[in-house]
């Protein structure tokens, strides 16, 4: 028995744990909200899921892993407890490192990338280019006996940690966006980093401008940002605008 956590970059991230840990069966534990939607229930049932209540204690899923586990099998989980909103991850859910200790068995590590620039939160489109996965134990039974849970929380999110865009620009891939690579963009990307005004962005097709200033770029399929003049002004990634909006809200 064992536990496989891994970064959830993608809706689809399923896809990529199963293949390279085929033919070793995975047990998927999954937001119990998502079993409320009807076309999952054939792909749940392949995966053997456990359904989890979203960052609460939750007993029942509990014992579903205690059985999971009982029986020599793999539980899989992302400890993020949501995929990617913005293209890196989130830190790892509180209580993780406890979930981990209790249990004295191995934990590996599935690590992703490219897969959030396959299927991102803003469009639907599944966009079709390299994505990277690697597998690796990250501990074992006598490690965890000798950290605190904060301790291995700390080393989940070191491990976990992933930019896809920022890894893209050294990757140089080419996704196959259908002209629509900035369509909603501005759900994310909802303050203009030149003016100030908020909700005033409008993303469609291959471009996101704002409308009071005329601010913006447009973006190729490396997911570049390239803005119309000299005087715009232009974050480096999606993640990275969507982080200096975070700072701009917490100040």
């Amino acid at each position: 028995p064992c536990f496989l956590i891994y970064n959830h970059q993608s809706r689809i991230d399923y896809v990529w744990t199963n293949q390279i840990t085929f033919p070793r069966r995975l047990n998927y534990v999954v937001g119990y909200n998502e079993f409320f939607r009807s076309h999952l229930q054939f792909i749940f049932k392949l995966m053997n899921t456990i359904p989890k209540k979203n960052f609460n204690s939750d007993v029942a899923s509990i014992r579903g892993m205690n059985q999971i586990i009982k029986q020599g099998g793999v539980v899989c989980f992302s400890p993020e407890g949501m995929s990617s909103i913005t293209g890196h991850n989130q830190p790892v859910a509180c209580g993780t490192g406890k979930l981990l200790k209790h249990y004295k068995i191995p934990v590996y590590v599935v690590k992703m990338k490219g897969a959030f620039l396959t299927n991102t939160k803003v469009c639907l489109d599944e966009r079709k280019g390299r994505i990277d996965v690697e597998i690796s134990k990250l501990f074992e039974p006598e490690q965890l006996a000798n950290m605190s849970p904060e301790e291995i929380e700390r080393k989940c999110d070191e491990v976990l940690w992933q930019d896809d865009y920022k890894w893209n620009k050294e990757q140089r891939i080419k996704y196959e966006t259908h002209g629509r690579i900035c369509t909603d963009l501005h759900d994310l990307c909802y303050r203009c980093p030149r003016c100030g005004k908020e909700f005033d962005m409008i993303g469609e097709k291959d471009y996101i401008k704002g409308n009071s200033c005329g601010n913006g770029a447009h973006m190729n399929d490396y997911y570049d940002f390239i803005p119309f003049d000299d005087n715009c002004v232009i974050p480096e990634s999606p993640s990275v605008w969507v982080d200096e909006e975070r700072k701009h809200v917490y100040n």
